[in-house]
C-alpha cells in the first residue's frame, strides 16, 4: 500500500468533550520573548533566532539532535526544516500554555533541562514515527495539557500529591508528574472510575511526552475500567491508529460514532465538534487504506459540521476548517482529481494565511505545508499529464487552468 504524497492531520483528543476551544487557538505571545530557531535553512543549519535567556547549549543540544537524526535515516532538507517548524511550534505552545511572565522566563534560563528533555522528545518522535505530522502534534499539546489538568480533578488524588503532580507539570518535569501520578494509583482501596481515570491520566502524560506507544498499556486499562467515556475511547481509538492497528482504532471510532448520532438533534448539538473530530480520523483510516469513497464520505461531513460551527465560532473552528479542507485536498490529489484538490488546498491555504496574520508561531507552518501539498499536487498533475514545467505565480508551480 502506497502512502499518500500529501500531509494530512488528524486530531489527537476530543476538544468538545472538553468544553474548550481548539488547541490551536493558544495565540502567541504579544510583546514577549518566545525561543525558536531561524525559518531559512543555511547550508542545513539553523540557528536560534530568539534565545530569550535560553542558555547556547540549549540551541546546539536540539540542533545537534536534530542533524543526528537526519543523517542517519537520510532524511531531506525538507524534512529536517518541517521538524524544526514543530520544534518552533512547540516552544510557542510551551510558552503560551504556561503563561510566561518575567519571572518564567528566568526560570527557564536558569534551568532548561525539562523544557529541553520535551523538545528532544519530540525530536526523537521523529525518529520513531517519520511519517507522523509533529507540526500539528505539537500544536494539540496545550489541548492535552488542558486535559490533563481537568483529569487531575477527575481522579480525586489526596491534596499533597495533586500539589506535587501539578507544580511538576508546572516545571514541566513530566516525568516526576508521572512517578508520582503511578505511586497514587498503586492504592489498593482506589474504586474503578477513579483507578480509570488516573490511568487515564498517566496515558496523557506519556501524550505530552510525544510517547504514545508507551501511552497505550493504561489508556487500554482505563477503557476497560471506563468504557463509557468517550475522551478514554477516542484517545484510545488515536493512539491504536497511531500504531497503525487500523481496524481495531475503526471499531472504537465507529462505536462512538454511533453513540452520537443515537442522541435526538437536539442532544447532539453539543457534541457536533466531537463527531467532527472522529468522522476526520476516520477519513484519514480510509484514505490511507486508499478507500477514496468513503474517506471522502467522511471528510465531507465533517468540513460540513466545521462550516455550520465556524460561522458560530470563527475564531475556534476556522483552524478546524481549514485542517479538514488540507485533508480533502489530499484525498482528491491521491485520486486523481486535481482541480477539487487545488480548490481545497487554495481555501486551506487562505484561511491558514489569515491565522498566520494573527498567531504566526502558531500557524506559519501550516501555511509552509499547504504550499508544500500544493506544489506536490502540481508536479503530480505534470507528472500524469506528461505536459512540460508549467509556469509559477507567486511562488506556486502551475495555474488552475493547467491541472487536467
Amino acid at each position: 500500500m502506497s502512502m499518500p504524497s500529501f500531509r494530512m492531520l488528524a486530531f489527537l483528543a476530543l476538544a468538545g468533550a472538553m468544553a474548550s476551544v481548539s488547541a490551536k487557538n493558544a495565540p502567541s505571545i504579544s510583546g514577549r520573548c518566545v525561543p525558536a530557531f531561524s525559518q531559512v535553512d543555511a547550508e542545513g543549519n539553523f540557528q536560534p533566532s530568539a534565545t530569550c535567556e535560553l542558555p547556547p547549549g540549549f540551541f546546539r543540544e536540539i540542533m545537534s539532535r536534530v542533524h543526528a537524526l537526519h543523517a542517519r535515516a537520510g532524511r531531506s532538507r525538507a524534512g529536517k526544516a518541517h521538524l524544526v517548524d514543530a520544534v518552533n511550534v512547540l516552544l510557542d505552545t510551551l510558552y503560551a500554555t504556561l503563561g510566561p511572565g518575567s519571572a518564567q522566563e528566568r526560570r527557564f534560563g536558569q534551568d532548561a533541562l525539562h523544557l529541553k528533555r520535551l523538545v528532544t522528545d519530540l525530536v526523537e518522535r521523529d525518529g520513531a514515527r517519520p511519517d507522523a505530522d509533529l507540526v500539528s502534534e505539537a500544536q494539540q499539546w496545550k489541548l492535552r495539557y488542558d486535559e490533563f489538568v481537568d483529569q487531575l480533578e477527575r481522579a480525586r488524588l489526596p491534596g499533597p500529591a495533586a500539589r506535587s503532580i501539578r507544580a511538576s507539570l508546572h516545571r514541566l518535569d513530566l516525568q516526576k508528574a508521572a512517578e508520582l501520578l503511578r505511586s497514587a494509583s498503586r492504592e489498593s482501596a482506589v474504586e474503578k472510575p477513579l483507578l480509570g481515570a488516573r490511568h487515564f491520566g498517566l496515558a496523557l502524560v506519556e501524550m505530552l511526552r510525544f510517547r504514545y506507544r508507551a501511552a497505550l498499556p493504561d489508556l487500554e486499562k482505563a477503557h476497560a475500567l471506563q468504557p463509557d467515556d468517550a475522551r478514554i475511547a477516542f484517545s484510545l481509538a488515536r493512539i491504536l491508529q497511531d500504531e497503525r492497528r487500523s481496524a481495531e482504532a475503526a471499531a472504537v471510532y465507529d462505536r462512538l460514532l454511533a453513540r452520537y448520532r443515537a442522541l435526538p438533534e437536539e442532544g447532539r448539538q453539543p457534541y457536533l465538534a466531537d463527531m467532527a473530530g472522529i468522522l476526520n480520523n476516520i477519513g484519514a483510516l480510509h484514505i490511507h487504506a486508499r478507500e477514496f469513497q468513503k474517506a471522502e464520505s467522511a471528510f465531507g461531513e465533517t468540513l460540513e459540521l466545521y462550516r455550520a460551527l465556524a460561522q458560530r465560532n470563527p475564531y475556534t473552528y476556522r483552524p478546524d476548517m481549514a485542517m479538514t479542507l488540507n485533508n480533502l485536498g489530499a484525498l482528491y490529489g491521491e485520486s486523481r482529481r486535481y482541480k477539487e484538490a487545488e480548490t481545497a488546498f487554495r481555501e486551506a491555504l487562505e484561511l491558514y494565511q489569515k491565522l498566520a496574520q494573527e498567531s504566526p508561531g502558531t500557524y506559519r507552518a501550516d501555511v509552509t505545508m499547504t504550499l508544500g501539498n500544493l506544489e506536490s499536487l502540481y508536479r503530480l498533475a505534470q507528472r500524469s499529464a506528461g505536459a512540460p514545467g508549467p509556469e509559477r505565480e507567486a511562488g506556486l508551480p502551475v495555474m488552475s487552468e493547467q491541472l487536467p
